[in-house]
């Protein structure tokens, strides 16, 4: 299915709850909440699946790999709600390609009037969310 938000057509993405399209440095699943529900894509050839907790998850992974390295703790804690859909490379390939072009779409998009002029350095500095001017 496709979705379009904002102008934005975002392909598959909308489908998946969490869509892991690298992961290669480190891809730690963990949850500080009571739990997951939906599907989770995960680009399981580069991605350093690990998972350092157990959290209630209901929904499927699906990866282009053979297995989900660390995340079948995942799986394995909650056998009754989660499964598995191994080596679904045209389907990881198919939202990787939908990401790339979102992130077209959004920097083909036009400044929101009265903000033309507004370069990206002149933002610098206005996130202060954890204190610190970024």
């Amino acid at each position: 299915m496709s979705t379009t938000l904002g102008g934005v057509n975002l392909g598959g993405l909308t489908d998946y709850l969490y869509f892991f399209a690298d992961g290669s440095k480190d891809a730690n699943w963990q949850s500080a909440s009571k739990g997951h529900i939906g599907d989770v894509a995960v680009n399981g050839v580069i991605a350093d699946e690990r998972s350092s907790g157990s959290f209630d998850f209901t929904g499927k992974i699906v990866t282009n790999d053979s297995n989900v390295g660390g995340w079948q703790r995942i799986l394995d804690n909650n056998a009754t709600t989660a499964s598995v859909e191994l080596n679904q490379t045209g389907t990881i390939d198919q939202l990787k390609d939908d990401l790339d072009s979102a992130f077209d779409q959004i920097n083909a998009l036009d400044p929101t009037p009265g903000f033309e002029s507004v370069s990206a350095q002149s933002l610098d500095g206005l996130n202060t969310q954890n204190g610190i001017a970024e």
